[in-house]
């Protein structure tokens, strides 16, 4: 799944540039406005084709299905799904689409 999303970071060494995702590829980053282009791996995001086939506007590219929006319910369920796998990271692995 490829998703633009926001980056946090202020782009200082203490403080990088970077998504607050558990594991990505990072395959563009625009620091101007602040948003990265990330390939999420299918285990990561918990979400199976099935869930994701009622999403509109899919594009097929080089790398991957790039979603550029998701609903509300599989971003909650991403989020839930980061909460019980990284359990000891819960709330801080978030997406936010942009």
């Amino acid at each position: 799944m490829i998703l633009r999303v926001k980056m946090i970071g202020s782009g200082m060494q203490q403080d990088p540039n970077r998504v607050p995702l558990p594991t990505y590829t990072h395959i563009h980053g625009n620091l101007t406005h602040g948003w990265a282009l990330v390939l999420i791996p299918d285990d990561v995001h918990g979400l199976s084709a099935k869930e994701l086939e009622h999403e509109t506007g899919v594009e097929k590219t080089t790398e991957g299905d790039f979603y550029p929006s998701l609903c509300a319910d599989c971003v909650s369920a991403i989020h839930d799904h980061f909460d019980t796998k990284y359990h000891e990271h819960k709330g801080e692995f978030r997406l936010e689409l942009v």
